[in-house]
């Protein structure tokens, strides 16, 4: 009888990971229409027409998203505009990490001044966040830091030709 020897490695697999957590939405600006670069030119009773895309992992809750005209500013009134909910989408695993991975689709939305905007510079933010994170009493993240965040500057009713603005700031631009 002859002795054998064998040598090798033996690698175990890393363990499967636990359940997926939300993770905060991510908004896709550069696909946004109309893009939230530009202050866009408003009249009272004529909609303007939005699509936001983001990508999320829902871990199985909604997502909710709100539009407010003048969120958090001092000098004007707070004004909720509209709001609604996307179902979670069911999670793709990703095969190669071994969770699930982001979602993406898009919220689609609508916004008409009417004869109570006045006229002039607006600001108009969406709020996207997850279910576990949406206080629906006063419509808004309970912790804004775990909510998707973006902000549309319009000039209601500007005598000016369109593009030029009348007393709304410039769009953030970012360095490089």
């Amino acid at each position: 009888m002859g002795l054998c020897s064998v040598s090798g490695c033996f690698f175990a697999p890393l363990p499967l990971p636990d359940d997926p957590e939300a993770e905060r939405p991510n908004l896709n600006l550069n696909g946004a229409v109309p893009p939230v670069s530009q202050v866009l030119a408003a009249e009272r009773g004529i909609t303007i027409n939005f699509t936001v895309p983001f990508t999320s992992v829902d871990a199985g809750q909604y997502v909710w998203w709100w539009l407010w005209a003048n969120w958090d500013l001092a000098s004007m009134p707070e004004l909720p505009e509209t709001k609604g909910r996307l179902s979670p989408r069911p999670p793709s695993i990703d095969s190669g990490m071994g969770g699930e991975t982001s979602m993406e689709r898009s919220i689609i939305f609508s916004w008409t001044p009417d004869a109570s905007t006045k006229p002039g510079c607006s600001q108009l933010t969406l709020l996207v966040t997850h279910a576990e994170n949406a206080d629906l009493v006063a419509d808004r993240p309970f912790d804004v830091s775990q909510a998707a965040i973006a902000t549309y500057w319009v000039n209601v009713d500007a005598p000016l030709a369109p593009g030029q603005t009348l007393d709304c700031p410039p769009p953030a631009v970012l360095p490089p």
